[in-house]
């Protein structure tokens, strides 16, 4: 890996990704407690606490440390599995 990493911090989370960009979309949504930065599938993912109630973020659009593809592919493929995940609407049980 060549590149410089951008290192980010919101709220107690720290990660980094290949580019500069804005998050700050998510501070309307509550606190973030962690995030899955480590991805080679180009999203990320966060952990997101506001008034008791958590919830899980997927994000594509940037492109994580481990991510050498197409970021429009990775974006592709999020809004392709949008279906899959509104089938659960309470959520996954393993």
């Amino acid at each position: 890996m060549n590149q410089q990493p951008i290192k980010f911090k919101i709220d107690p989370v720290s990660f980094e990704l290949q580019d500069q960009y804005d998050f700050a979309w998510l501070s309307s949504m509550g606190t973030v407690f962690c995030v899955f930065d480590q991805q080679d599938s180009g999203n990320i993912s966060f952990g997101i606490e506001k008034n008791g109630k958590k919830l899980f973020v997927k994000y594509a659009g940037c492109r994580p440390m481990e991510f050498s593809r197409n970021v429009r592919d990775a974006i592709s493929r999020l809004s392709a599995a949008v279906p899959l995940y509104n089938e659960y609407p309470q959520g996954c049980r393993l």
